[in-house]
């Protein structure tokens, strides 16, 4: 049954049960069985069931990841950041609950949250591709923009048709590049934003999120059922090793502000994991080893970027720089085949002009110009009266 169809039902429902026993209490309860969407209009009275029914953290952890899956398969998981946020504090509420020694019903939450892990990765591509069709709707006249959107797309597609099927190594190295997607997206978002009617950069906060979900169910997934003190111990040297192994990588590392970034990030995060662990290890020691696990995770992902460097990444300013290039180049092609010598050097001044407003970071100056160019060009094309030469 369709959401649409659920919606109707429901109603259907309410109006039946309210009048025989009353609106005030059959009304919510009932829209909270025919368990409708978060873009419904009776999603408040189905939250308002759920309240009056008291179901359990665990429950509504698993009834708010399912509601943000589905946003995010319609193409709004951006505007419905709360529905995800709940879903992470609940899932931190189940696993601060979880006693040392794990008893059969918390292995069965445990069990759950390991089989979503799939889906979370599949839900941070999704959300993705819908950053990228919002800044493209946002930034429709800038072709440089589009180009590198378009790049990315494809990128993320390809992670999506392989990432159910693909092996533990494979999913590693997928989920170091969409570290790198992300990067780029938002070196997109923070140079572009004051052209943007509207603010994209939720998805930065949001992505956040799916990351923090990500690595806490890969770090539940990775705690022993025993000799926990002395697991923490192994694993903190382990740690710190590696830590110094990705400090000397970063050091090498090529100025590449994209790549950075990310690494940086992702080592300062493990870091901050690694000292909330040793804080607490001697009072909590299962808690403390699911957090020195996240902080592995974090540190074992920076290093596979690092890993594939040279062969991975393309920078944003590089790719843009290589988008007008080229386009540079076919404008003055074209203005050297002009046979008018007045028209030649001036739009070749125009053309200077744009390089030189580039070189400087001003891309928007530097797109005016070329813009100029083009128009001037289209002019003459269709052999009309052409204007005085353009001037900013």
């Amino acid at each position: 049954m369709k959401l649409g169809q659920r919606g109707v039902a429901a109603v259907i429902a309410v109006v039946i049960v309210a009048t025989s026993i009353g609106v005030g209490v059959a009304t919510p309860v009932i829209v909270d069985a025919a368990d409708v969407d978060p873009d419904s209009p009776l999603y408040g009275l189905e939250r308002l069931g759920e309240g009056i029914r008291r179901i359990g953290i665990e429950d509504q952890m698993m009834e708010r990841w399912g509601e943000y899956q589905r946003m995010v398969a319609k193409g709004n998981g951006l505007a419905h950041r709360a529905i995800l946020e709940e879903f992470r504090d609940r899932m931190k509420e189940v696993l601060e609950q979880m006693p040392e020694n794990v008893e059969a019903k918390w292995e069965i939450i445990i069990r759950w949250m390991q089989q979503q892990m799939p889906g979370v990765g599949e839900v941070r591509l999704r959300l993705m591709t819908e950053a990228c069709e919002r800044i493209r709707g946002e930034l429709e006249n800038l072709p440089e923009v589009g180009a590198a959107i378009e790049e990315m797309e494809n990128e993320i597609e390809n992670y999506e048709h392989e990432l159910p099927t693909a092996p533990p190594e494979r999913v590693e190295n997928i989920r170091a590049c969409a570290y790198l997607i992300r990067e780029r997206i938002k070196d997109i978002i923070e140079r572009y934003q004051h052209r943007m009617r509207h603010p994209i950069i939720v998805y930065i906060d949001i992505d956040n999120i799916v990351i923090d979900i990500d690595v806490t169910i890969e770090a539940e997934n990775r705690i022993p059922e025993e000799n926990l003190i002395a697991k923490f111990e192994e694993k903190l040297a382990i740690f710190e090793d590696e830590l110094d192994e990705v400090r000397g990588k970063l050091e090498n590392l090529p100025e590449n502000a994209c790549i950075r970034n990310a690494v940086e990030t992702l080592v300062n995060n493990a870091i901050k994991l690694e000292n909330r662990a040793v804080a607490i290890k001697d009072e909590k020691p299962r808690c403390a080893l699911g957090l020195l696990n996240a902080a592995n995770v974090l540190l074992r992902n920076a290093d596979r970027i690092l890993e594939h460097v040279e062969e991975r990444v393309e920078n944003v300013d590089e790719f843009i720089e290589n988008r007008f290039s080229q386009e540079l180049q076919r404008l003055r092609q074209l203005v050297d085949n002009l046979q008018d010598t007045h028209y030649r050097t001036g739009l070749s001044n125009l053309l200077d002009l744009a390089q030189n407003a580039f070189n400087d970071g001003n891309y928007e100056l530097a797109k005016w110009y070329l813009e100029r160019v083009e128009d001037f060009l289209v002019v003459l094309r269709h052999g009309w009266e052409p204007w005085p030469m353009p001037r900013h």
